[in-house]
């Protein structure tokens, strides 16, 4: 329907309205004279009585009954998109909170974080205690961040306040690593499987009124684990290097 068509529909209903209502008010009095002539005020305004006790007794039955079907359908509504956010989003997205739940429950023998932003590991963020915590069960945490100011501040605060807690090391790495965004992190748990349930995140870069984490799929988590090994046995033979000399 075009914007003429809706315009003649609701000039007819504006228009047709106020004549059908006046014209059945009339008829109503003319109706209801007639009654009180032939019987008098009392019948008319004992059945008027009787008539709006009627209608409101069925609308209040038909009410309930809605009322309770509807509550009942509500309710199954909201169970079934409990149960589909559970199933579709909860296991592999997860907020900074629930990962560092997870963090804290988890016993990886190591976890290591790609990260170009150590905003929520420094003292007074959210993962700070989990990380102290762990390195005093005896956790390593591996570090691979670029090699940029602010990110060197961060990494002495850890490396300051963690210290002679646990083994913590940072690695500075290349750009290529954080060319897509310098929102994008990658925490892998457990990176050597030895407890058999290695795991991955992926931190999202978007609007949230929390950060949130995706799980990443065993091929990519094996890739990033393949280039971060490279990056440490090319590390590994600079500082042997600089040793020999």
């Amino acid at each position: 329907m075009n914007g003429n068509d809706q315009k003649k529909t609701r000039f007819k209903i504006e228009f047709w309205l106020p004549i059908v209502s006046a014209f059945l008010t009339i008829l109503l009095a003319i109706v209801l004279a007639e009654v009180q002539i032939k019987l008098g005020w009392l019948p008319l305004v004992t059945a008027t009585l009787v008539c709006v006790s009627i209608f409101y007794l069925a609308m209040y039955f038909c009410a309930k009954n809605i009322h309770s079907t509807s509550v009942a359908l509500l309710e199954d509504l909201k169970n079934f998109i409990d149960r589909h956010t559970a199933k579709t989003c909860v296991t592999w997205i997860i907020t900074s909170k629930k990962m560092a739940e997870f963090e804290a429950a988890a016993k990886p023998h190591e976890v290591w974080l790609v990260t170009s932003d150590l905003s929520e590991d420094i003292p007074g963020a959210i993962f700070f205690d989990i990380v102290h915590t762990n390195l005093k069960r005896g956790i390593h945490y591996r570090y691979f961040i670029p090699q940029s100011l602010q990110t060197e501040a961060q990494a002495r605060q850890l490396v300051e306040n963690h210290k002679g807690v646990g083994k913590l090391d940072v690695v500075y790495l290349s750009d290529e690593f954080f060319f897509l965004s310098q929102g994008l992190d990658i925490t892998i748990y457990d990176p050597f499987n030895k407890s058999g349930k290695r795991c991955g995140f992926l931190g999202l870069p978007v609007h949230s009124e929390e950060r949130v984490h995706a799980a990443l799929r065993t091929e990519f988590v094996d890739l990033v684990i393949g280039r971060l090994h490279k990056q440490l046995a090319e590390e590994h033979t600079i500082n042997k290097g600089k040793r020999s000399l």
